[in-house]
């Protein structure tokens, strides 16, 4: 429990671009950035106009 929150409190002092580095899949052995094997699919029924009118009604 104690390791999680040492690693918790050393990620909060990362600024953004070094905790984006940290979320990205790496070599074990090189440290080499290994692009992802999963293509990006957009969900065919996602209807963004329905989620804007959405989002603007919560605010």
């Amino acid at each position: 429990m104690n390791l999680m929150i040492d690693q918790d409190e050393k990620i909060e002092g990362m600024c953004s671009k070094c905790k984006e580095d940290i979320k990205k899949d790496t070599c074990t052995r090189c440290g080499e950035v290994m692009e992802s094997e999963r293509a990006f699919v957009k969900n065919s029924s996602f209807d963004e106009s329905k989620f804007k009118a959405m989002a603007e009604d919560g605010e």
